[in-house]
Parts: structure tokens; C-alpha cells; sequence
């Protein structure tokens, strides 16, 4: 306990900077993609001293998360869709519509969280990963897809 709280402050830094690097990332991604939408979900989006540097939840209509969640992982990453005490629900987070989001948007995120052994290069291989999935989805559950 006492070399946790010792590490706290270097751990908070450590994690601010990999969801800032997280978040700048995604930016990018949105900027380079004509059919990326992201929605960083926060009440006080925009504040991120105010929200734990160790979480970011964002979400990216129309792609469901449980199935981006699914592509990920065969590729060894590992993220979640919500709390650990929704895990086993297959509603949308409670949290997430209760500020504001609407049933499909909810359904349509992500959370990442991040942990001690965490590295810059996971997230940029998190971000690759990311897109790569999102753009071959994207047909699937948008109004682009082939219907016969």
C-alpha cells in the first residue's frame, strides 16, 4: 500500500499522458476519415483535468462496440464497453444514457482503460487497430451497405 500511494502522482502523469495521446490520436484518425464520428463521452467534455486519466470512453456511430470489442481482441487488445459491473448486461450503459446518450450511441462505444504496464506504442497500435476495424465494419452497419 505504501509504494502504491508513493507512485500515485507518477502514475497519474503517466496515465494523463497515454489518454492524452489517446485522444489526440483519435482526433486524427477522425480528421483523416470521411466516415469516423467520435463523440468523447464526458460530462465535461472538453475538461480533462476533471475526469480520471486512467478511463476515456468515446463512441463511434453506427459501428457497434461489442463487435469492434471483438476484432480487437483478435488482435490481443483488450478494451471494454463499460464498467466491469455492467460486464454481463446487454442493455446500453445506464451511465452513458443517463448523460444524454441515446440507446444506438451508447451501444456504439468503447471504454479504455489503462494500466500500469501501459506503453505510448500500445496506444498507437490500439489507434491502427482501431481504424482498420472501424472502416471494415462501417459497411455493415451503415445505410452504405450492398442490400439485395
Amino acid at each position: 500500500l505504501e509504494i502504491a500511494i508513493n507512485e500515485t502522482d507518477e502514475q497519474t502523469k503517466k496515465y494523463s499522458q497515454l489518454q492524452k495521446h489517446l485522444i489526440e490520436g483519435l482526433q486524427d484518425l477522425e480528421k483523416q476519415s470521411a466516415n469516423l464520428n467520435l463523440r468523447f463521452n464526458s460530462l465535461l467534455v472538453g475538461d480533462i483535468q476533471s475526469q480520471s486519466p486512467a478511463v476515456v470512453n468515446f463512441s463511434f456511430s453506427p459501428v457497434e462496440g461489442e463487435v469492434l470489442l471483438h476484432h480487437l481482441e483478435a488482435k490481443n487488445i483488450f478494451v471494454g464497453l463499460g464498467s466491469a459491473c455492467s460486464a454481463h448486461s446487454k442493455e446500453p450503459s445506464r451511465i452513458l444514457t443517463g448523460i444524454g446518450l441515446s440507446a444506438e450511441e451508447a451501444r456504439c462505444s468503447l471504454r479504455i482503460s489503462f494500466g500500469r504496464e501501459n506503453t505510448l506504442e500500445d496506444v498507437d497500435r490500439f489507434l491502427k487497430e482501431f481504424v482498420t476495424a472501424y472502416e471494415a465494419l462501417y459497411p455493415t452497419f451503415s445505410n452504405e451497405s450492398v442490400k439485395l
